[in-house]
């Protein structure tokens, strides 16, 4: 949880906010600067639900809000990577790599806590 949610969102919301064109550019192929508006927004989700799951090491009981949150994140995110018909090599690696791939293990990880 720890790592997955906490770590790895809170870094991309860094990212994100600090530098939103790798993002627009690098994930989505977007050029035009007006998305960058938009990036930083999801940077602000994505260090918000990050704070979550750093803060969960403080707070035990947190543990499971955070895999519920980031869980829905990524499984949202692993659809619409995967509903966008064409992806290049950055996002097809996202959608494998880190969506699909923490999701299931939230998912697995909130069925065993009985949800």
């Amino acid at each position: 949880m720890f790592w997955a949610v906490g770590v790895r969102l809170f870094i991309a919301g860094v990212r994100q906010v600090a530098q939103p064109q790798f993002t627009a550019e690098s994930i989505f192929e977007i050029k035009d600067r007006a998305a960058f508006a938009i990036v930083r927004e999801l940077g602000f989700a994505n260090l918000s639900t990050g704070t979550l799951g750093l803060a969960n090491l403080a707070v035990p009981a947190w543990v499971v809000p955070a895999a519920i949150v980031g869980g829905l994140f990524y499984g949202l995110a692993a659809a619409g990577h995967a509903f966008r018909g064409k992806r290049n090599f950055k996002e097809q690696t996202a959608l494998i790599s880190a969506d699909i791939f923490a999701f299931v293990i939230l998912a697995v990880f909130c069925r065993e806590q009985g949800l």
